[in-house]
């Protein structure tokens, strides 16, 4: 039997859709999504020795109004977060290439409310007003040597980096180009330079020569084991390219490490040199290649990645206390440098769509295609599980978020907002039911004075 819609039937349709609407939108400002701690477990969570759980929490709770459609997800928060939850930390929630020392990472997708494997990183900033107003400004909150902004791009650098390690033709096992971080000096476990494999981190260390945001210092070898540091405004490495997928083994040139006499006392695990600083140290210089590394973990797989991400940008804050304008604008003018600096960071072979409707264009070098003009990532389109790289978002109508023929129960990225679509459905189906039973609007008498 067909159904006639009647005028109440309209009516209800568009009240469904505007609630809809209504809960889909308020979470967001321009391009920054605002995560209420409704419960207050997210504050809770940063108080934890384990600094995933925050993150987790805070994704969870953006994953509720915004579809699961990034590959990145970075947040700021308005309120304290411990001693322990304050320092910006970078998680990989799935690490998919092979090759790269992170093999048996596996995959935290569950924990973050996003199982089909496109949510791949995740980042906590830290408390929001204890950064720097300006992304280029030196972060002080550690000695680094970075910038906020280098350090936005560092914590991303986690995806891949740094835990890779090298095997030169001797078959000798080295690590000493990480951060040595423990002085195991019993000789306990003594499997790479002298030391367990536990006591390097996933940092470069302070002597192995390449400027990158993963630590390391720009090096020059001054003859007679004299060497200099000093920061040359750190990016992504030749060798963190090609550990990125961003780069073939034949385009990285031979790397040097510095092996100190003394590992455990030597400072391999300081920071890089502020910027204008300079040290001279004395070692042992080491060359490796691309190879080296291969020998240990086998070659990347795949070899190259899409050089596209589709990221989203968040301020977390407490229940019925929103961030400020200024606040907002803040965190966008962290997210508009970031495209720019990452652009530049790869050497123009990697963007970042910071758009919540991840429609962004890319750039000449990487266009959201996912292709670049040199085939080096030859991906013609986003699929499911590619980690929201590469390829614009399917659309019917351009992304509309109301195609033609009525409203859609979608928010205005085109995609289901979880938690807010049973609204749109829940109406629906009283208006349907309505229809069925014959209900109709009528004008209702007018009252008498």
């Amino acid at each position: 039997m067909s159904i006639k819609p009647s005028r109440c039937v309209r009516w209800l349709v568009l009240v469904a859709c505007l609630a809809f609407g209504a809960s889909a939108h308020a979470k967001d400002v321009g391009e920054i999504a605002l995560v209420e701690d409704v419960d207050g477990s997210i504050a809770a969570a940063g108080g934890s020795f384990l600094p995933q759980e925050v993150i987790a929490k805070a994704s969870c709770a953006f994953l509720q109004s915004h579809a699961d459609k990034y590959g990145l997800h970075v947040f700021f928060f308005t309120f304290p977060l411990g001693l322990f939850g304050g320092t910006p930390t970078g998680w990989p929630v799935t690490v998919p290439a092979k090759g790269i020392g992170l093999d048996g990472w596996g995959d935290h997708g569950a924990a973050f409310c996003a199982p089909g494997g496109t949510l791949r990183h995740a980042i906590k900033m830290g408390e929001l007003d204890a950064l720097p107003d300006d992304p280029d400004a030196l972060y002080t909150l550690t000695a680094a040597g970075l910038s906020a902004i280098e350090v936005l791009g560092h914590e991303l650098g986690h995806q891949w980096m740094a835990a890779v390690n090298f095997k030169l033709a001797d078959g000798q096992l080295h690590c000493l180009h990480r951060q040595f971080k423990s002085g195991n000096t019993s000789g306990r476990n003594a499997q790479c330079d002298g030391y367990a494999m536990s006591d390097f981190a996933t940092h470069w260390s302070a002597f192995f020569a390449g400027g990158s945001v993963m630590y390391g210092n720009s090096i020059d070898d001054l003859g007679n084991g004299r060497f200099r540091l000093y920061n040359n405004g750190p990016k992504y490495s030749a060798f963190d390219q090609y550990l990125m997928g961003l780069r073939d083994k034949r385009e990285v040139p031979a790397m040097f490490v510095i092996a100190p006499s003394d590992l455990a006392n030597s400072g391999s695990g300081d920071y890089p040199q502020p910027p204008g600083a300079e040290k001279i140290v004395s070692g042992t210089r080491i060359d490796f290649t691309v190879d080296d590394v291969i020998r240990v973990h086998g070659p990347r797989d795949p070899a190259v990645e899409p050089c596209h991400w589709k990221a989203a940008f968040a301020i977390v804050h407490p229940k019925d206390a929103p961030p400020s304008a200024a606040q907002i604008a803040k965190v966008d003018a962290y997210r508009k440098r970031f495209e720019a600096f990452y652009a530049t960071a790869t050497d123009q072979r990697g963007s970042i769509d910071t758009t919540l409707a991840a429609t962004g264009a890319g750039t000449t070098g990487c266009p959201a295609s996912g292709i670049r003009p040199d085939g080096g990532a030859a991906q013609d389109a986003a699929t499911p599980g590619d980690g929201g790289l590469g390829g614009e978002p399917a659309s019917d109508a351009g992304n509309d978020a109301n195609p033609p023929g009525g409203c859609s129960c979608r928010s205005a990225d085109g995609e289901p907002a979880a938690g807010a679509t049973w609204i749109c459905f829940a109406l629906l189906a009283l208006a349907l039911l309505a229809a069925r039973r014959g209900t109709t609007c009528r004008r209702l008498p007018r009252r008498s004075k």
